[in-house]
């Protein structure tokens, strides 16, 4: 693979992680009972928060008689039903999804450009101290 290929394919991971990290957000669900809300929707990961105030974020939630169960890190996790102050469900915020894809994408793109364009003025013997030192770093 070439210098200006893997710096384009690094580039456009990089971004894309960034936008992809800021697409989710957790979402309470206002008065629905904890129980109620895991027979409902069987959400795949959620936040509770405690009456002692601490938060935990958990996946595969599932309600056993009056506790709450899940994983945590990996590992088992449970609490009282009693304890849960508060449950919030995780949701991808679409929109934000798509504008932060497209924007990644289209950075991408400037950016690749913007390099070739340096890189051919190089290679005509125009070229600037920038376009040198890119054409060194992407080999």
């Amino acid at each position: 693979m070439s210098g200006i290929r893997r710096f384009r394919a690094s580039l456009a991971a990089v971004v894309m992680v960034a936008y992809l990290a800021g697409c989710y957000r957790y979402t309470a669900r206002g008065a629905v009972a904890p129980e109620e809300l895991v027979a409902s929707e069987h959400p795949g990961d959620v936040r509770v928060t405690l009456t002692d105030g601490s938060r935990h974020d958990l996946t595969e939630p599932s309600v056993t008689a009056d506790s709450l169960l899940a994983k945590r890190n990996g590992r088992s996790w449970s609490a009282p039903l009693a304890q849960v102050r508060q449950l919030e469900v995780r949701e991808l915020r679409v929109a934000l999804t798509v504008i932060g894809v497209t924007a990644a994408v289209g950075i991408s793109a400037l950016a690749t450009a913007g390099i070739v364009v340096l890189l051919d003025a190089g290679a005509r013997g125009s070229a600037s101290w920038v376009a040198c030192q890119l054409d060194y770093w992407c080999r």
